[in-house]
């Protein structure tokens, strides 16, 4: 799974690059995520392994895209991390898009 988004600020301002970044970084079963976050994750939650510092960090809402034929679709939209949560590795939580789809249709 990749997660998409423009760099910080900071970033930006570091590298003169203004581009769109990403990273790829595998999805985890909600029971992994569970034995870390404990009840708070639910089945409308999704989440990325953080290990190597790769994670939604910094206030960024970063969406959860899957490329199939070369089109990114939309499987999560950024929920939470842990305060420090990409400087340790901690994973990263999204909203499962699917979990909301009759709703989002019916807008």
């Amino acid at each position: 799974m990749d997660f998409v988004g423009f760099k910080l600020l900071y970033q930006v301002m570091a590298s003169q690059d203004m581009g769109l970044t990403s990273v790829t970084v595998p999805v985890m079963r909600n029971n992994e995520c569970s034995a870390i976050y404990g009840n708070f994750i639910q089945n409308h939650h999704l989440c990325t392994n953080g290990a190597g510092g790769r994670g939604a960090c910094g206030g960024i809402p970063w969406p959860l895209v899957v490329t199939n034929n070369w089109r990114r679709i939309l499987i999560g939209v950024s929920s939470f991390v842990a305060q420090d949560g990409c400087h340790i590795g901690l994973p990263s939580g999204y909203s499962r898009v699917t979990a909301f789809l009759s709703w989002i249709l019916s807008i």
